[in-house]
This record gives C-alpha cells, structure tokens and sequence, in this order.
C-alpha cells in the first residue's frame, strides 16, 4: 500500500471520528439544554453577574436537522411480510433501545415507524457495551463501508444509544439497539450466523469481521423485532 493511499485512509478515517464525536457533543449540548429549560429562571450568576448567553444545540434545531421519516415502498412492503411469515424468521418481543433510530414508516399504517435495513451486519455481545469507544470500531467500519448495522447485547450504555441514534438521525448510519435477554442473543447469533463477543474483545479494540452476523431483513420499532435470516447457499449436488 502506498503512502499516499495510506495517508487518504487515514483523513479518512479521522473525518468520520469527527462526525461521530461532534455528533455526540450535539446530543449532550441538547440534553443539557433541555434540563436548563426545566429549571427556574434566572438573570444572575450567584455573585450578581448577568448570565452570559448559553451556547447549545437546543431540542428542536437537532430535530429540524433530522432526516425525514422515509416509507416502505409497496416492494419493500410486501416482501418483508412475506419474509416474516417463513418458520426460519425470527420473531423478539424486545423492540429498539431508542425508538427514535426507527426512520421508516408503514404506508398502510403511517402512524407506525420502524427501523428496516436491508442486508445489515450484526455485533452481538455477551456482557454488555459499556462506552462509546467500545463500540467505535464496528461504527466506523459500518458508516465507511456504508453497510446497516445491528447492536445487540444483553446491556447497552445510554451514551452508546445517543450515539447512535444521533447518528442515525443525521443521516451518517443506519443502524439500531436492541437490549436482549440471553437467550434471545443466542436466538439472534444463530440467525444471522454471527460468533458472541465478549465485552473484552470490544476493550481490545479489535473485532474481526468473521464475528459479525447478517440476515436478509431486520425491522424493529418501540416494542418488537423481525429478522429474517439469509437464504442458506444451495449444497452442491452429488449426482454424476
């Protein structure tokens, strides 16, 4: 490889942290800004100085900000009901971690959003993810390579779930959360193929690609999950 190419990958792969963690500052600047709002008012500091003019992303300018909800086309639609009804799919009664990362609606049911990604990867982690660089690995590799992604683990830290939902949001990933039980990260491994992970392999900062999952479909909104698992490659024949 040369250093050119090197050093592309490299601003590369720089610009995308800045993404994430101004992203993630976004999010706190808001959370701070809504807990200021619900406190008294007031024009002084304690020792009688006028407060100076905060300086935040407040609630609604994140949500203008926002990508807007996209519905199913009537394809779409279809083929992922008929998916869901297969005896291979897999059905939770768990449903997204942030019912905000859902960005797509039902024509037939407009009122209801849902996460749908087509084709994603799944990280399933035995023990939990604890912080945002724990998970910064496998989201860079997925908004790099464009690819939607899942994140499953028996416990998610709140400021992962901002992140990601803010990133979400701001049209850089399509991805979600699931909290799972687990049994149900066991049911979801086996679905899409994906080897359980251990927090510590996020700690050591590497996770290799064998270890993700995938599946054909997955949607998931505020109370539920569908995934419908990859068609198994066809053995080859033995007849001569």
């Amino acid at each position: 490889m040369t250093s050119t190419v090197q050093g592309v990958l490299a601003i590369l792969a720089v610009g995308l942290l800045v993404l994430t963690v101004a992203a993630l500052v976004d999010w706190r600047s808001k959370r701070r800004a809504d807990r200021e709002l619900s406190s008294p008012p007031t024009s002084e500091t304690p020792d009688g100085e006028p407060l100076p003019t905060p300086d935040y992303v407040s609630a609604d300018e994140l949500e203008r900000s926002a990508v807007t909800p996209v519905p199913l086309t009537p394809d779409e639609a279809s083929a992922l009901a008929a998916a869901s009804t297969s005896p291979a799919t897999l059905h939770l009664t768990t449903g997204l971690a942030d019912p905000r990362q859902a960005t797509r609606t039902d024509p037939a049911a407009p009122d209801r959003r849902a996460m749908v990604l087509t084709h994603p990867l799944f990280l399933v982690v035995r023990d939990g993810i604890g912080s945002p660089q724990e998970a910064m690995q496998t989201l860079e590799r997925a908004a790099r390579s464009k690819e939607p992604l899942v994140l499953a683990s028996s416990a998610i830290d709140p400021e992962v779930v901002d992140l990601v939902t803010v990133n979400v949001r701001q049209g850089i990933l399509d991805a979600g959360t699931l909290v799972l039980a687990d049994e149900d990260l066991d049911r979801l491994a086996t679905t899409t193929g994906a080897t359980v992970v251990q927090r510590s392999d996020l700690q050591a900062g590497y996770v290799p690609h064998s270890a993700y999952g995938r599946a054909a479909w997955v949607s998931a909104d505020a109370g539920s999950t569908t995934v419908v698992p990859v068609d198994p490659p066809e053995e080859p024949s033995t007849e001569q």
